[in-house]
């Protein structure tokens, strides 16, 4: 159950991650006066909102998929399976360059912590 905990930790820090992350992926100079990396893929407003707000329906499509996945592979098999999307996602998210990619990458960790937020409940309980 204590490992089952860790879902709504990532649930968390997937969704706030966005926030303090803008000002880098628009270009702009941190606020503590460090700037972007070199080579960085600069998001413009419109694509920072899709990058931000996709997350959501990847999650929306995980919890769906999450509760046809519990029935066939039960619980525990199921919160072990988001491990696999979470890890390619952050993963691929720290080696990627492409802006597409990144947001393809946001879209498959939001669809593995809808998974965990439909399935943890119901382990728990």
């Amino acid at each position: 159950v204590g490992l089952c905990c860790v879902s709504p930790l990532l649930f968390g820090f997937s969704l706030s991650f966005t926030s303090p992350t803008q000002t880098t992926m628009q270009g702009d100079p941190h606020p503590d006066g460090s700037l972007p990396p070199p080579g960085l893929r600069e998001f413009s407003k419109a694509s920072e909102g899709w990058y931000a707000s996709l997350f959501n329906v990847g999650a929306v499509i995980g919890a769906f998929s999450g509760s046809a996945l519990s029935e066939r592979l039960g619980r525990k098999k199921t919160l072990a399976f988001t491990a696999l999307p979470h890890a390619v996602a952050w993963v691929g998210t720290a080696l990627s360059h492409s802006g597409v990619m990144l947001t393809i990458l946001r879209i498959l960790n939001g669809w593995a912590v809808g998974m965990g937020s439909a399935v943890t409940p119901c382990y728990i309980g």
